[in-house]
């Protein structure tokens, strides 16, 4: 056994996980965790033993108008448990039920592109799977274009005109549960409650909607006091409806720039020097430093304190 000894620094894993590409990750996020519970209030910690919180298949779900019609896969939704405090925690619930929605098509043999001569596709998603007349066992959708739909097999020799396909299309629903209390592997003193939504509509929850189980096609990451949730299989845009607010507007080209950043401050220290240097489109350079005063003046110092310094000093350099 090798017994020399190994100087190692291993940062805090406080901020939860994030799977984006190393170049994104901030420090204190954990690519994979595995038996654990991580958060900004409890650090992290081991995972604990399954306690029962609270019965979930009867919590109201909030479907905006598309109420579920199948069955519903609580067994496949996914669960985030938000752990703010010791006052706010709450466990939310994304899931779809099993419905399926039926077009009729036409079908072409040895071909996976399958046309929609009526029901449109407002409804499918790639991934769901196709099945009837034509279509083998186990066909997914690849692909969506306009009234039509490309399979991942092609259509045998039973293809034809006006096929009925029945189409796997899950409404997705919301519920949670609020005042869970503190992980610690024994019962709750506290039954949580219901918890209440609001401005749910079927227009904002279409972009939670997609094929497979849910559990599988969300990723979360926290940024501050705000939790950010992605569906995997969507493909988003910027909107060229909003309108950019651009600083310092006479030294940037009309390109799209990012025009706000994050900034870690990590060590906080007395009478220490801070410094930002920012590069701009054309070249020019704004600098931001600070020193913080010694321990001797009696002058608090804190991560706040030396942003806000900073970010003073860089307008001033503007």
């Amino acid at each position: 056994m090798d017994k020399r000894l190994y100087s190692q620094i291993i940062g805090p894993l406080n901020k939860g996980m994030n799977q984006q590409a190393n170049s994104f990750i901030l420090p204190g996020f954990s690519k994979n965790l595995e038996n654990a519970n991580c958060d900004l209030v409890e650090g992290l910690k081991k995972r604990l033993g399954s306690v029962p919180v609270k019965r979930i298949d009867n919590l109201a779900t909030n479907h905006g108008g598309n109420a579920p019609t199948g069955t519903v896969k609580w067994d496949e939704a996914w669960y985030f448990v938000y752990n703010r405090s010791t006052d706010e925690r709450f466990v939310l619930i994304v899931c779809d039920d099993s419905s399926t929605v039926t077009k009729t098509c036409t079908t072409t043999n040895g071909s996976p592109v399958v046309s929609i001569t009526s029901g449109g596709t407002t409804d499918l998603f790639v991934g769901s799977t196709v099945s009837g007349n034509s279509i083998p066992t186990g066909a997914k959708i690849t692909e969506l274009g306009t009234n039509q739909m490309t399979l991942d097999l092609n259509a045998d020799s039973n293809a034809g005109s006006s096929k009925t396909l029945t189409v796997t299309s899950s409404k997705t629903f919301v519920s949670a549960v609020a005042n869970v209390e503190p992980i610690s592997g024994i019962l709750p003193t506290v039954v949580p409650i219901q918890q209440v939504f609001s401005g749910i509509t079927s227009t904002n929850l279409a972009y939670l909607r997609g094929s497979g189980r849910a559990r599988d096609r969300f990723r979360a990451t926290s940024f501050q006091d705000f939790v950010f949730i992605t569906n995997i299989q969507k493909d988003v845009t910027y909107d060229s409806s909003e309108t950019l607010t651009r600083y310092n507007i006479a030294n940037i080209s009309n390109s799209y720039v990012p025009i706000k950043a994050q900034v870690n401050v990590k060590l906080v220290d007395y009478a220490t020097v801070y410094n930002i240097d920012i590069e701009l489109d054309d070249g020019t350079t704004i600098d931001g430093t600070i020193t913080t005063p010694t321990l001797a003046s009696g002058t608090p110092v804190s991560t706040q304190t030396i942003a806000t310094d900073l970010r003073t000093n860089l307008l001033a350099d503007c």
